[in-house]
């Protein structure tokens, strides 16, 4: 597929999540670091969490899929993945054997990260202009927990379909991964 189509596909899919959201949509809760906030700038690596902006130039369905890591409503979130996830799309981290693939089947994934980690976010760091190209994309993330203390910070790397949907990504972060909170 050309550069040209996926570039076309994202900026449609941009318009159209741009005019159908009537309510804040997963992409308003993706936190992203900035100087201002003690985060990263595009010079360097994230130094914390917090309040920020969302990062500029970042396609609307980078900010939606980070978003799905802190939205607690199944059924909320998995409305955003029917938008931005393939039916048949698959994710995998270096903490399972084997990818998650589909999208219910992802969606439950989801299920149990949030629940895990009730009030934790992820951060999106800083957009770049090499982040995007043809069909892949590269996405630097901090995760931060409730009271905004840095926790890890990876790279996920995505291939979108020719309709704009995620058909796969790969995280890419440093083990061991954080414990979930105690209960």
């Amino acid at each position: 597929m050309s550069r040209l189509v996926v570039l076309i596909v994202l900026a449609l899919m941009v318009v159209g999540c741009a005019s159908s959201e009537s309510s804040p949509s997963p992409a308003s809760r993706v936190v992203t670091a900035s100087p201002e906030n003690g985060g990263a700038s595009s010079q360097g690596p994230a130094e914390g969490c917090g309040v920020g902006s969302q990062p500029q130039g970042a396609p609307e369905v980078v900010l939606l899929y980070a978003g799905v890591w802190s939205e607690a409503d199944t059924a909320e979130r998995l409305a955003v993945l029917e938008r931005i996830w393939a039916v048949d799309g698959s994710f995998v981290d270096p903490l399972q054997d084997e990818p998650v693939v589909g999208r219910d089947v992802f969606n439950e994934y989801l299920d149990g990260f949030t629940g895990a980690y009730p009030g934790y976010y992820f951060t999106l760091q800083a957009w770049t202009a090499g982040d995007l190209h043809h069909d892949r994309v590269r996405m630097r993330w901090n995760f931060c927990a409730p009271d905004d203390a840095l926790l890890a910070e990876g790279t996920d790397f995505g291939v979108l379909g020719a309709d704009g949907r995620w058909q796969s990504i790969a995280s890419f972060f440093p083990l061991p991964w954080p414990d979930p909170p105690a209960r």
